[in-house]
């Protein structure tokens, strides 16, 4: 019985373990998804925004703090992102979204 009882609690806490591994990677599809369409969305702003500030810099007016927020943001998402899929949790992302992602330009190596 002293045996036993450590045996199952390996097993009980491994099992715990790779559920929760395996739940992230079958949402894996659906997160992708939806960081698509955000993305899709955030690009959509982004073309809004400067079909706005292109004219109004022609008349010689000042970029708004949101708009220089924009032009900041992008480059430091996409280094967060190559920082992640080169460093550790590189074993959650499933291959065919890197080549995905790759493709699409977003990430670089």
């Amino acid at each position: 019985m002293e045996l036993v009882s450590p045996i199952i609690e390996i097993v009980t806490r491994l099992v715990n373990w790779s559920t929760k591994h395996l739940n992230y990677l079958r949402a894996l599809d659906t997160n992708f998804e939806k960081l698509e369409e955000e993305m899709a969305q955030l690009n959509e702003h982004k073309s809004d925004l400067n079909n706005k500030v292109i004219p109004e810099e022609a008349r010689l007016k000042k970029r708004t703090n949101q708009v220089d927020g924009c032009r900041e943001w992008k480059p430091k998402k996409i280094r967060w992102l190559n920082s992640y899929l080169k460093g550790d949790n590189f074993f959650r992302i499933d291959a065919s979204v890197v080549v995905i992602l790759r493709t699409a330009g977003v990430v670089t190596s």
